[in-house]
């Protein structure tokens, strides 16, 4: 028995490899202090945990080996799964969540105009959309009570006194059967 506690305490370096590092995270995890919260390095972290959505798990090197860490996603991108390792890009039409997590279209009077765009467009003063997830400019229309003169295409004016200019009106209304001006 005393040769086997000089044994341990003269080859602490040896033993001390052959216990599993609590830290040695696999794949699909990330180091997580002892509240559970992501953390960047092994001297913060207490275990390893599954990367939530809206986060992906990133290999790195330290004095001790390797690991993995959990890194949120970049902008622009989401991740809806436990466990993965890459991100995806939201469509044009469409925005990440404050999370990460979830593609969210973008509301009626905003457009986004590719994939993995991080926010989406406001339309110009006076114009909306008709419909969530716009993906163009030229989406965006006259809002209701104002109408798209034909010598400025580029800004809804008041609907006159008199008129009815519902939402998209244009002055082309009085031909155009889609976006009528109403005497």
């Amino acid at each position: 028995e005393q040769f086997v506690c000089e044994w341990l305490n003269n080859n602490t370096d040896t033993w001390m490899r052959w216990r599993p590092e609590e830290t040695a995270c696999i794949e699909g995890m990330g180091l997580v202090d002892m509240n559970r919260v992501f953390v960047p390095t092994r001297a913060e972290a207490d275990k390893c945990a599954w990367c939530t959505p809206g986060k992906i798990s990133e290999r790195f090197s330290d004095a001790v080996g390797n690991t993995f860490k959990c890194v949120t996603c970049p902008s622009g991108m989401i991740q809806d799964t436990l466990g993965a390792t890459e991100c995806a890009m939201c469509t044009a039409g469409q925005v990440p969540s404050l999370r990460q997590d979830v593609c969210q279209f973008c509301a009626v009077g905003k457009y986004s105009t590719s994939r993995g765009m991080a926010s989406c467009t406001d339309c110009p003063p006076t114009f909306t959309t008709s419909n969530p997830g716009s993906t163009d400019r030229s989406q965006c229309i006259c809002k209701e009570h104002y109408f798209l003169s034909l010598n400025n295409t580029q800004r809804c004016s008041p609907c006159p006194t008199g008129m009815i200019c519902g939402q998209g009106s244009d002055a082309r209304g009085f031909t155009d059967l889609a976006y009528p001006v109403t005497p």
